[in-house]
This record gives C-alpha cells, sequence and structure tokens, in this order.
C-alpha cells in the first residue's frame, strides 16, 4: 500500500474514504458517495427563493416590518415591503405586482370578487391639533364645519385668532376614505379628478 504525504504525514487515500473496508469494497462506495455528494451539492447551488412582495398601507406596514423577521426565521422567502396606501396595495395585489396587499379599509364589492381579506388588526381614525394649540377637543359639527370650509380661523372654536390650516391625506388612502364616510365630506382632490374624469 503506497502512502501519499500531506504536511509530513503519511495518509493512505482510500482509508480516508473506506475507514477500513477493502478496497474492492470501497469503489461501490466511492461512486455512491460521489452520486450522494453531487445530489447535495445540485440541491444546495439552486437560486434562492424569489421575495415575496407586500405593498400597500403605510398604518400597516409597521406591523408587517415587525414580523418579517419572524417570517423569514422560520424558513420563509425573503421580503420586499413597500408602501403607497390602501389603493395601491389593491392595485398591485390584482395586477400580481404584489401577492400580499396592505389595505387599512374594507374591501370594496368589485375587490370582493377577486381578493380575499385577513383581518390582523383594527386601525383608529384620530383627528389631532398642534401641541401648542388650546383647543382640546372638536365636535363631529365643528369638525364637519373646519373642513367644508365653514370655519377658517381658531378663534370660531375657543381658539386664538390664527388662520386655520388642514390637512389631509391624498386620495388614494384608506384615511381620507373613512374621514369622507364618517363626516359625508368629500375631499377637494377627489371632486377635482372627478371633474377631470367627467370631462
Amino acid at each position: 500500500m503506497e502512502d501519499d504525504v500531506r504536511n509530513g504525514v503519511g495518509v493512505d487515500p482510500w482509508l480516508q474514504i473506506t475507514h477500513g473496508i477493502g478496497k474492492r469494497d470501497a469503489l461501490p462506495l466511492a461512486r455512491s458517495l460521489t452520486v450522494v455528494l453531487f445530489a447535495m451539492t445540485a440541491v444546495t447551488l439552486s437560486p434562492p427563493l424569489a421575495a415575496l412582495d407586500i405593498s400597500g398601507a403605510s398604518t400597516v406596514q409597521p406591523v408587517v416590518e415587525k414580523l418579517i423577521p419572524l417570517f423569514t426565521a422560520q424558513g420563509g422567502e425573503p421580503v420586499k415591503l413597500s408602501g403607497g396606501g390602501s389603493g395601491a396595495g389593491v392595485k398591485n395585489t390584482l395586477s400580481g405586482t404584489s401577492q400580499i396587499g396592505m389595505v387599512s379599509r374594507e374591501l370594496h364589492a368589485d375587490e370582493k370578487l377577486t381578493l380575499k381579506n385577513t383581518v390582523i388588526a383594527m386601525d383608529a381614525l384620530a383627528i389631532i391639533v398642534n401641541k401648542d394649540n388650546p383647543v382640546s377637543s372638536l365636535t363631529n359639527a365643528q369638525l364637519v364645519d373646519v373642513y367644508s370650509g365653514k370655519i377658517n380661523n381658531w378663534q370660531a372654536l375657543g381658539g386664538p385668532d390664527l388662520p386655520l390650516i388642514r390637512v389631509s391625506k391624498e386620495v388614494g388612502r384608506s384615511t381620507l376614505e373613512l374621514f369622507e364616510h364618517y363626516t359625508g365630506l368629500l375631499s377637494p382632490d377627489r371632486k377635482k379628478k372627478r371633474q377631470t374624469h367627467d370631462q
């Protein structure tokens, strides 16, 4: 038996494979190991999993961001997460761009025909004022008057004689849709879109 010398130590190459079985019995074993090693290599060299695309409501996004590490730690595929609003989540899911759409509103009747929804949490709509503003509460009627343009100064609400600046979400966002639903108002931006669409 010829010994191979590695790092000054004699090594029988068949002994490394066979661990003491005869050379004649080792050849089929070596071929089997080659096949097994090739198969294992083929499995480990497969392309990485495609990313799961999730898009939509910015109010749901922070919750999903916290869940992603738990999902991937359990063997889930990588996740590509983006916002854009509930409307974008629905649109992207319907078009196949996203596999999951984050939506912070009820699905519309036409959306329910194609999409399946699963409630993961409840979202709240809050009306806030600047922390330095002494007005601490508004009635629903006052809120409607503010957003319909009937009230334009904080003084009419018991605050200082300062102009009132209204801030809202853009069309396509669930927050705006909920606000419109509960106040009965229609966003000026939505009115403009409808007028442009009708022309």
